[in-house]
């Protein structure tokens, strides 16, 4: 396999995998139909700062260069940048700001008046400085993780101590510097305790509402039905914290908002989803995707509420 290769994978979905590896110029139509107009997406492999246990791996961490991104390809990807009339560009994967090209093309964005939107671990931002350049560059907004109000639990997640101050102090600095934050975590069994105080911590420090995601299957690093908890054990641990879902569908935990900034979203959407029996009859499938099918393996199809128009409470 090649960086300019994305391999197909049995938990992703496979039309967000070909969106990733398309140009941003034949993007738009699909990210339009989605509901992200004037929005293009920028996926770049490289090494990766953490060691998260549900993730990582010797290849992300010491990513080989045959791995990474090439330039020829960053460029392939960019044809045409200046005339596509984007008003964003989200720019993830392994951990961006790790690529050599990626100042580069921040400020080719911003010479284009084009806003950047990074998802990235935030380490980078605790450097003195860092963010204010970042933000010089066109940095609209970062998107980060944080695994719990309090660096044991964080720091056990990514596996790597000491990170949590790090990514405290980088949102600190980004949001001094005019960048809106925007924090996201995971339903994580190990780290449920903890939501509803990340999720006030993340509302009072930085002005964001934490987004919370589905964990994506990795049966070569974890058990899933040992590390995600079940839909009723996630809206119990949240109560009335500020979060908002994203990857879920449309009848999970249906007290609790949906959102999540662009690059949150599209990054989640790449797990594969599907509908159920219980989804055929449900008048919400129109803009529902569909349960992780791991969650259905681990718990079934009991969570899943088919939802009435006529009802009062919609999901």
């Amino acid at each position: 396999m090649t960086a300019d290769a994305m391999p197909a994978v049995a938990h992703e979905d496979p039309e967000m995998l070909a969106l990733m590896a398309t140009p941003v110029a034949g993007q738009a139509a699909t990210l339009e139909t989605w509901g992200w107009p004037g929005v293009g997406l920028l996926h770049l492999l490289s090494s990766c700062h953490g060691g998260c246990f549900f993730c990582s791996n010797r290849t992300l961490v010491e990513m080989p260069a045959e791995l990474v991104t090439t330039g020829t390809t960053v460029e392939a990807r960019l044809a045409g940048l200046e005339t596509l009339g984007l008003d964003l560009l989200c720019i993830g994967g392994t951990e961006p700001t790790t690529h050599p090209r990626f100042e580069e093309v921040l400020a080719r964005c911003a010479a284009a008046g084009i806003a950047t939107e990074i998802m990235t671990s935030g380490l980078s931002l605790a450097v003195p400085g860092e963010a204010a350049r970042w933000r010089d560059l066109g940095v609209a907004r970062v998107a980060v993780p944080l695994y719990g109000p309090v660096p044991g639990l964080h720091d056990a997640i990514v596996e790597r101590p000491g990170q949590h101050a790090r990514v405290v102090a980088g949102l600190d600095h980004a949001r001094a510097a005019g960048i809106d934050v925007a924090v996201h975590t995971l339903a994580l069994r190990r780290t449920l305790g903890g939501l509803a105080p990340l999720a006030r911590q993340v509302h009072a420090r930085w002005g964001s509402t934490l987004a919370v995601a589905p964990l994506r299957r990795k049966d070569d690093l974890f058990r899933y039905e040992d590390e995600a908890p079940s839909w009723r054990e996630l809206a119990s641990a949240v109560g009335d914290a500020p979060v908002e879902l994203v990857g879920f569908p449309a009848c999970a935990a249906t007290g609790l908002a949906r959102g999540g900034a662009a690059v949150i979203a599209l990054y989640f959407r790449t797990q594969r989803l599907v509908h159920a029996a219980p989804c055929v009859g449900c008048d919400a499938r129109h803009r529902c995707r569909g349960v992780v099918p791991a969650h259905l393996e681990a718990y079934g199809e009991g969570e899943l509420t088919p939802w009435s128009a006529g009802s009062e409470s919609p999901p």
